[in-house]
């Protein structure tokens, strides 16, 4: 529910668990012979404050809050939603100096059990392969020996950025450099729209725009993550 909610600060924690609590009402007044899926909010992983950790507060906060709420069971679907950039030696070995990494030091403070919605290196940062092989692979390997701690990863792209990397690979742009693709300078077709082709706009109307979407190809890190589920 909700995504990095402290960088732009469009919500916060009063409304992420007002969000929880509508859910879980609403499930129990409409839905209560559906199945219980597991709840998550997922936060960038900054640190804010005095907080010792990425996102400490925010959770001691939220989960806090939350406590009293058991409607449908909440407290046993609740997991954290952290979206790091952080090699595996931060994550799984010394965080912050502390001789323990990152997913067993959180899971120690709020049990509760941790799964990275968006995994991953900015392909403009040094060593940036061997970053995402070593998160693979030992998150991989870690949820497999913990699955109380670590639920399981997304590696993530930004697929809507298309604009980002008018060029192709390499890109100046960090959002546009996540992922195992990238974009190209070869534009197989072109859409010219009219203003009957939207139902709704936000500043209208729309004529004579175009899209020209371009070809994606495989970059170092689709060989990265297909080694890293293929060898386990």
């Amino acid at each position: 529910m909700g995504n990095e909610p402290l960088i732009n600060h469009q919500f916060g924690v009063s409304q992420a668990v007002e969000f929880t609590q509508d859910w879980v009402r609403i499930e129990q007044e409409q839905f209560s012979g559906f199945s219980l899926p597991r709840i998550g909010h997922p936060v960038d992983f900054g640190k804010y404050g005095h907080e010792p950790f990425p996102q400490w507060d925010y959770w001691t906060s939220l989960l806090g809050r939350l406590a009293g709420t058991t409607t449908r069971d909440l407290q046993n679907r609740l997991f954290l939603a952290p979206q790091p950039q952080n090699d595996a030696f931060y994550l799984f070995d010394n965080a912050e100096g502390s001789g323990m990494g990152y997913v067993q030091l959180t899971y120690n403070r709020f049990h509760k059990p941790l799964l990275f919605t968006e995994l991953g290196k900015d392909r403009t940062k040094p060593d940036y392969l061997n970053v995402v092989e070593g998160q693979l692979t030992r998150s991989i390997a870690y949820g497999m020996q913990h699955p109380e701690q670590l639920l399981g990863i997304c590696h993530f792209q930004f697929d809507d950025k298309v604009w980002k990397c008018p060029t192709g690979d390499p890109c100046g742009d960090s959002e546009g450099s996540f992922g195992v693709f990238s974009h190209t300078n070869d534009v197989p077709f072109t859409v010219n729209y009219v203003h009957g082709d939207f139902t709704h706009f936000d500043t209208g109307p729309c004529d004579h725009e175009q899209l020209r979407p371009d070809q994606l190809t495989r970059n170092p890190v689709y060989a990265k993550v297909v080694s890293a589920y293929t060898a386990r």
